[in-house]
């Protein structure tokens, strides 16, 4: 009966998280051609008051990086409006993972005019929305 258990509660585990697919959402393209978009379900508010996000980095195949696209966990704080990355993911054009980090960042300002305050406005407004639209289907 154990064995049961255990089995089921892997199973749970591994297969738990296909329920919460990221819905990644256009936000912007760089300069250079990368293409910036960010997970509009994971999309929140968190403990600390800071606009939660996930974005996700495509690098044009021009670029001499190494990887394919990067996963980025950022923060950001309104007042004054900064950014933080709080780890990041970087995966090769198979979707292995060859680096990453879990160190917080120092905060950057959001600088007016740029591409991290065409980011920011874009998160904001989706978070405005899908908030006004979980409060209509209370």
């Amino acid at each position: 009966m154990k064995k049961i258990i255990l089995l089921c509660l892997l199973l749970l585990l591994t297969f738990g998280n296909t329920a919460t697919a990221a819905n990644w959402q256009y936000a912007v393209t760089m300069r250079n051609g990368t293409l910036v978009f960010f997970d509009s379900e994971t999309l929140r508010i968190n403990e600390y008051n800071y606009l939660d996000a996930w974005s996700k980095w495509v690098f044009p195949p021009t670029l001499k990086i190494k990887g394919s696209y990067q996963i980025y966990h950022l923060e950001f704080s309104q007042t004054p409006r900064r950014l933080k990355v709080l780890s990041y993911y970087t995966y090769d054009a198979n979707n292995k993972l060859i680096n990453q980090s879990t160190r917080p960042s120092f905060w950057d300002d959001i600088i007016p005019g740029t591409y991290s305050e065409s980011f920011y406005r874009k998160l904001v407004q989706c978070y405005k929305d899908k908030t006004t639209s979980e409060a209509q289907t209370l």
